[in-house]
């Protein structure tokens, strides 16, 4: 305005208003917008509804007061509120009699200030300081005029700021880190927004004046602090920011406008999973993280991975030692921990506000759903696929605060009992997200279907459409069903009716659940593990580089970022705070699905068949129990240490409980999963992490009495359940769970009470037989696997020892052939240490449990397999093993020689019996390989004298048996057809007729082939060792023609000798 003039606004509270409106209608004659309508007559001064309140607007009017009067109102305490003149305002009486006067001056002193909202804010402040009823009238009407300042800036300022501007200034002050000169007091934020809501303004119909100021997508004080954020990483200074969204939340008019907002209020359709990170309002807050990032490429699929903000910051090249490492690793974990500490804050705060607390349960819902392809295998394997995927950090953030909020009833043990509330038709439902879809442990989808409450049918249906196929393939027959489903009518329970609504404990727990499968932070730490394995990979070609300096640099160039990192996924994945989180909720769960089974108070056997509720869990419900323990043992081993035994005690019953049962538990892998856990219970040294000498796991497997019962036959069973398992890569599921379940035999076998149970077991000899007979195959085929790579080794090494020829290849050459070595070097070992571990359990079982290894279907079986495996170690090829460094590829042949010989004489306790079975097989048996292995184990001292001796006695043995043998073979000359085996071509000794295929066979022949696959070997229709059927008027007649052949054979040797 002119010099002199300033515009005119007026506002009118409570009592007084009719001065003040007087006032301002003489200095602008114009009307008002009404800010509070009236909220009944009352009797006053000026004949004014009590509480109405308007602003005026318009004309310009002299200035009140003026500067002689100054002194008198700055002595004054509403003079030093307002920093204004216009007359000294005495404050002996009661405030609603000076209220018009205080109007005035403030009004006069806004209209002349060129920062109005700094003004306002101080003024605030000042009358906060001043504090009486003076004090909080100036407040209150300071608050109300910065909400006008806010949403119309235009009718304060003489240059109308720029749309936005007003919500940038705001969220500069509420940051109070000093980008702005003026800071928001106590309580100043709660009052604007209060007053904001109460607000009726031209333009503000659709949305209203905190909706549109604080949330609309454009503009908004929300925005600008998403847009800042989104700048920002853990490394940066986003602490004021952070606790600027946390002082907004922690007001009801905002949270219940954010409740309404597009930013919240979010779905599938309108979010994927990229921009619910980057453009909801909670995606940027919960973004900041140390993780690494990939970005991709859209238009070619390109995947680069980001060197992060962190890693620079924190991890740069050059931070080499130990102690400065860990430290500045653990400053990073303490920035990340206190981060999350604050969403914690901020989402419990809008949690108190009831539409906001459904707005925020859909939030975490939605970002779990859209990021569904995690779960799937081929994300592991396709890089691009991160395009389609939230980001790590991001995900870890959302877990983090999901486990936080679960903290009330994650205790099982608690007194409370809250848990108890979990209401399990959560899953059933579509109140957060459909898992229709989703594998169940037991259940069929049409049982699944016709257990929910029937009056549901458009339920029902959904389940039998959108699984038919999957139920088809599973009863066509092709491959045998692990675990039947129990039939619906054998399981007496009512139809189950889901919950229309849930409490917040089945919300946190199930949205937590799902997060963690969701999420896996398992399958994250491959990431973890690949970047270790390729630092090694790069050492390897570092120590190689040693004639080129440049190729040298660019590789620690290359190895820095990769440490960097690693270092960064160390910093989450070795949180103690977070492991503990996800074994609290771990057991919580666990407790949870054995309570579902109605687990009995020994826990084992649990009842059959399965409840109808049990049968219907999602597979990843176990599945995240087991991964969170697998993270904990492969990240921070000696957190299982100091777990206390209840704890532990708590996962070893959930383990046994499903592993022993095949009718909860459907899927092999399932419970080959839960058997690989469980063997990382198993006690281990230093070098594999463990800092406390076992801790507590020392005495686990000792003192779980229930393991101590089914443990073993838990063992046994599985191993020959896991022969067929139906999938499309049951060839390697089957090994890999047979090496945990070795680790576990070898560990507990050491125990009195497992020994028992071993030999126990052994009783059972048809099962005993079998699970050995598979046992033989899988070292068989483990060692000629490894023992057929180990001549491609040597070449390629001879061929690299060849320098005229090496040098003659391409590069392209060299680096290929580099590959195939290093491909047959990791194949070798693999090889090598399953069947060694293979070896060990053979060494144990035929020490402790001889009897079903000196039966007539497994004797010669065993013989064989001796003979076999010393001779391609130890016989006539052996040179074509070696290699320069055996130890790189865990070739060991003293130590396999040793092993294989100590099951030998474990055998030769009946030495002719077993010499016999030994020398049978000319094709294998090779008595100078023998020999060979006797002076090995002397000369190397690899067994004491007295073994070696009884080696050498068993040996002479065995040539006297091989003389005997061809002696029988000359004598009985040729054999008639009818007594060969088809198979085989030899004569038979116990004949047994194949009823399926109606073919004739040595029962020693079919029983090999029946114990491995329980099928006829000439049609493939199912047969078992029970099923065959003795011929025993043929066996007779063979035994008849052996005995005329030997009488033949023995009285024309005595005419020759005559």
């Amino acid at each position: 305005g002119r010099p002199g003039k300033a515009r005119c606004l007026a506002l009118a509270v409570g009592e007084g208003g009719a001065q003040a409106r007087s006032a301002a209608s003489r200095g602008c004659g114009i009307g008002g917008y009404l800010l509070d309508p009236p909220r009944g007559p009352e009797k006053s001064g000026g004949g004014a509804a009590r509480g109405a309140e308007f602003v005026f607007f318009g004309a310009e009017r002299e200035d009140f007061g003026g500067e002689a009067a100054e002194g008198r109102i700055m002595a004054s305490a509403v003079g030093r509120m307002l920093k204004t003149s216009g007359g000294d305002i005495p404050t002996d009486g009661p405030v609603a009699a000076q209220r018009s006067r205080i109007d005035q001056c403030l009004v006069s002193a806004l209209s002349a200030h060129s920062d109005p909202l700094t003004y306002l804010v101080e003024t605030y402040a000042r009358a906060q300081r001043e504090g009486g009823e003076y004090g909080e009238y100036v407040q209150k009407v300071s608050a109300a005029f910065s909400a006008l300042v806010l949403l119309q800036p235009a009718q304060f300022y003489v240059a109308p700021p720029k749309h936005g501007e007003a919500a940038k200034r705001m969220v500069d002050m509420l940051r109070d880190d000093g980008s702005h000169p003026v800071s928001l007091p106590r309580g100043y934020l709660a009052a604007v927004l209060d007053k904001m809501q109460s607000l009726k303004l031209p333009g503000y119909e659709q949305w209203g004046p905190v909706d549109t100021f604080f949330l609309s997508p454009n503009g908004s004080v929300v925005a600008a602090l998403i847009g800042e954020l989104q700048k920002m990483s853990l490394a940066d200074m986003y602490q004021p920011l952070l606790q600027a969204f946390v002082s907004l939340v922690q007001h009801k008019p905002f949270t219940a406008a954010a409740a309404r907002s597009p930013l919240l209020a979010i779905t599938n359709k309108t979010h994927n999973a990229r921009s619910v990170e980057l453009a909801s309002l909670l995606g940027p807050v919960f973004r900041l993280s140390c993780l690494p990032e990939v970005s991709v490429n859209m238009v070619t699929g390109e995947v680069t991975h980001v060197r992060g903000a962190v890693a620079e910051a924190y991890f740069a090249d050059g931070l080499r030692r130990r102690g400065e490492i860990m430290h500045t690793v653990d400053n990073v974990r303490v920035n990340l921990r206190g981060m999350q500490t604050t969403l914690v804050q901020a989402v419990k705060a809008m949690l108190k506000d009831k539409e906001a607390q459904e707005q925020v349960f859909n939030w975490f819902a939605v970002v779990l759903t859209s990021n569904v392809i995690r779960t799937q295998e081929v994300y592991q394997y396709h890089e691009h696929l991160a395009a389609r995927s939230s980001s790590n950090g991001f995900l870890i953030n959302v877990l983090s605060v999901l486990i936080s909020l679960c903290a009330p009833f994650i205790d099982p043990d608690d007194p409370k009992k809250l848990h108890m509330k979990i209401d399990f038709t959560y899953l059933l439902s579509k109140h957060r997200f459909d898992l229709s879809k989703e594998t169940r442990v037991v259940a069929s989808d049409d049982e699944v279907a016709s257990w929910i409450d029937p009056r549901n049918q458009a339920r029902i249906q959904q389940y039998r459409q959108a699984n038919a196929a999957a139920e088809a393939a599973r009863s066509s027959g092709s491959a045998p069903a692990a675990a039947p489903a129990p039939a619906a009518s054998a399981v007496t329970e009512d139809e189950i009716e889901i919950s229309e609504s849930f409490g917040t404990i089945s919300e946190f727990f199930f949205l937590t659940l799902y997060a963690i499968h969701v999420v896996g932070p398992c399958r994250m730490l491959k990431d973890y593990h690949k970047c270790s394995n390729e630092l090694y990979r790069m050492q390897q070609q570092m120590q190689a580089a040693t004639d080129s300096i440049m190729e040298a640099m660019k590789i620690e160039g290359d190895m820095n970022q990769l440490f960097e990192k690693r270092l960064c996924y160390e910093v989450v994945f070795q949180d103690l705070t977070l492991l503990d989180d996800l074994l609290k909720m771990a057991r919580l769960a666990s407790r949870w699905l054995l309570r579902l089974a109605n687990a009995p108070a020994n826990i084992v056997p649990l009842p059959t068949p399965a409840t109808k509720m049990f049968c219907m869990v999602p597979e990843f419900c176990f599945q995240v129990i087991l991964d969170t323990i697998k993270l904990v043992a492969q990240t921070m081993p000696p957190v299982l240490e100091l777990l206390p035994l209840p704890i532990l005690h708590d996962f070893c019953n959930f383990l046994m409980a499903f592993a022993s049962s095949h009718e909860h538990i459907k899927s092999p892998h399932l419970r080959g999963k839960i058997l690989e856990v469980m063997s990382y219970l198993i006690p281990k040294g230093r070098n594999h992490g463990f800092e406390h000498e076992g801790g507590n796991l020392c005495t686990l497997f000792q003192e779980h009495t229930v393991s101590v019962n089914s443990l073993i036959p838990t063992l046994t069973q599985f191993y020959i359940d896991i022969e067929v398992t139906g999938s499309h890569n049951q060839f390697y599921e089957k090994h890999q769970y047979r090496a945990y379940m070795g680790d576990l035999l070898l560990y507990v076998a050491q125990f009195p009470n497992y020994l028992a149970s071993i030999q126990k077991e052994s009783a059972n000899m048809d099962k005993f037989i079998r699970l050995v007979s598979m046992m033989l195959n899988d070292i068989t085929l483990h060692l000629d696997e490894a023992l057929d790579r180990i001549p491609k080794i040597r070449k390629l090494e001879m061929d690299k020892l060849n320098a005229a020829e090496w040098e003659a290849k391409t590069d392209e050459e060299k680096e290929e052939a580099d590959k195939e070595l290093s491909r047959l070097e990791n194949d070798v070992n693999h090889y090598l240490r399953v069947s060694t571990q293979s070896l060990k359990v053979m060494r144990l079982l035929t020490e402790k449990t001889l009897a079903p290894f000196l039966s007539d279907d497994l004797i010669y079986r065993m013989g064989v397999f001796i003979n076999s495996v010393i001779g391609k170690i130890a016989g006539k090829k052996t040179m074509e093993l070696k290699v320069s460094n055996p130890e790189k590829i865990g070739f060991k042949p003293k130590d396999l020689l040793t092993i294989l010989s100590e099951v030998t004489m474990n055998l030769a306790v009946s030495e002719k019996q077993f010499a016999m079975a030994v020398v049978k097989d000319a094709g294998f048996y090779d008595h100078k390989t023998l020999v060979k292995v006797s002076n090995l184990l002397s000369t190397h001292a690899l067994k004491d004298v007295d073994f070696i001796r009884r080696f050498v006695k068993f040996t002479a043995t065995c040539k006297e048996c091989e003389t005997e043998a061809m002696e029988l073979d000359d004598a009985l000359g040729e054999v008639p057809e009818e007594f060969e085996d088809t198979l085989t071509n030899e004569l038979m000794k116990d004949p047994v007729l194949l009823p399926t295929s109606g073919n004739i066979l040595d029962r020693t022949t079919v029983v090999r082939h029946l114990l491995s696959d329980e099928t006829d070997p000439f049609n493939r229709q199912r047969l078992t060792i029970d099923m065959l059927e003795p011929q025993v008027e043929l066996k007779q007649r063979i035994q008849e023609f052996i005995a005329k052949r030997k009488l033949d054979a023995s009285t024309g040797s005595a005419l020759s000798e005559s």
